[in-house]
């Protein structure tokens, strides 16, 4: 991961849940593995042998982090996903026209915990830029609907 990318994972893991502390252990082991299309902001993550399994197996980490612009007017948000516990992928999902040409700075980006049963409450979907699969949480499912 670049520096900006390290930042946004390592501010939103600096929520308390669990299995935090097991994907944060992982921020030494992760590396990017792709782009997601033309979503240049938007990476695949893969975390090497070594890193310890979190009991977040599967979804969108259960943080809330909002991005807002230079008015503080929410203008998108960071999701970062787990799959089999390990860190798979860091995704700004913007509520403007344009899209992103990198992540933002951190100071721009407030996180909050959001309320977590510790099991995923996650609906299957197909990817826009993924062949496979991946997991749409209800957060993606409201922002579609809201937007």
């Amino acid at each position: 991961m670049n520096s900006r990318e390290r930042a946004v994972v390592e501010l939103i893991l600096a929520n308390e849940f669990p299995g935090a502390v097991e994907l944060r252990a992982q921020l030494d082991f992760v590396q990017v593995v792709a782009k997601w299309g033309t979503d240049p902001a938007s990476v695949d993550l893969s975390v090497l042998e070594g890193a310890s399994r979190s009991p977040v197996t599967a979804g969108v980490i259960p943080v809330d982090a909002t991005v807002v612009d230079e008015t503080g007017s929410p203008c998108g948000e960071i999701l970062l996903w787990a799959t089999d516990g390990y860190l798979s992928a860091i995704e700004y999902a913007w509520y403007v026209d344009e899209p992103p040409s990198m992540l933002p700075d951190i100071a721009m980006i407030t996180t909050e915990l959001r309320a977590w049963s510790g099991r995923s409450t996650a609906l299957h979907c197909s990817g826009v830029f993924k062949r496979e699969p991946v997991v749409a949480t209800n957060a993606i499912l409201h922002l579609a609907l809201v937007k």
